[in-house]
């Protein structure tokens, strides 16, 4: 399968459309939004990135592992939640398109979340 054409390769940070299937069990599947979430340094040397996928099927009550995006923050087109407790590596080769990065202070929330999620602040 030929590799696509990317103008850059992902950043942490950057929204982008990526082909999650095939999946298994209670994986997110389908192309969807997904969150990157692996450091830079990592991101320009591996053909593999660490995401987050994202949902439109917000419920505050996932809080602290799903994180609430608004309509409109990095062009999302509606309310969603990046779930942190699905973190998974790709290729680069699922990766579709960029769609927009998003600012600071919700990525400050990401890395709260991420810290719980995997047990870093115990």
């Amino acid at each position: 399968m030929a590799k696509p054409v990317l103008l850059h390769r992902p950043r942490r940070g950057e929204i982008w459309i990526i082909e999650l299937d095939p999946t298994r069990g209670h994986e997110m599947q389908k192309t969807r939004y997904c969150l990157v979430i692996q450091s830079d340094v990592l991101n320009k040397k591996l053909p593999t990135y660490i995401i987050a996928p994202i949902t439109s099927k917000v419920r505050p009550e996932w809080f602290p592992i799903g994180i609430i995006l608004r309509k409109g923050e990095s062009e999302l087109s509606k309310e969603s939640q990046v779930m942190l407790n699905q973190i998974k590596a790709c290729d680069i080769a699922r990766f579709k398109r960029k769609v927009g990065k998003l600012n600071e202070n919700t990525m400050t929330q990401i890395n709260e979340s991420l810290g719980f999620v995997l047990g870093l602040n115990e």
